[in-house]
């Protein structure tokens, strides 16, 4: 049976979600033995079609609902944070046993079609870095009183990638 919203349209599961799910784990995995605040996974499992990622609730608010002087402070312990992942190397892209996940559509906006866009690995590249391919402030989550970043999250599109590949979201201000 198909699922309808309340005015009608058609929901389509995303065909990408598992293996998004299934990379963000991986991820999370990776990073668990680092400095970098990243929520503890408990688990991740399919039941009856349904993807399922189990992390604990990491009480937070996220960067972008803090006030310019709070930014500049958490802004200062996020750049520690994208140093550190930017100094994890490998020397194949993507994450060790998972399929590459292409970030976010939205990244590419102003690209040449992504229908055209190939993945063409150069063998003389230095090494990939780990980059999280959707660091916006509103992936970032902030403990209000002492201005210390609890967690970055929303993993599902990251990875080893070459260094340019991460753009510089956590600077905007808004939507990323």
């Amino acid at each position: 049976e198909w699922i309808t919203t309340s005015t009608g349209k058609l929901v389509v599961p995303s065909t990408t979600l598992r293996y998004r799910l299934e990379n963000e784990a991986a991820c999370l995995e990776y990073l668990a033995g680092t400095c970098i605040p990243v929520p503890a996974l408990r688990g991740v499992f399919q039941d009856d079609g349904a993807v399922y990622l189990m992390t604990p609730y990491i009480d937070g608010i996220p960067m972008s609902e803090l006030d310019p002087v709070d930014k500049e402070v958490v802004m200062k312990e996020l750049e520690q944070h994208i140093a550190t992942l930017r100094s994890l190397r490998s020397k194949t892209p993507g994450i060790p046993g998972t399929s590459i996940i292409c970030p976010h559509y939205r990244l590419f906006r102003g690209w040449k079609p992504l229908s055209v866009w190939k993945w063409k690995p150069k063998p003389d590249i230095e090494e990939y870095v780990f980059c999280h391919n959707d660091v916006g402030q509103h992936n970032v989550l902030v403990d209000t009183k002492s201005l210390k970043i609890k967690a970055i999250i929303d993993w599902e599109f990251s990875g080893f990638f070459p260094r340019w590949f991460e753009a510089a979201l956590w600077k905007q201000t808004g939507s990323a």
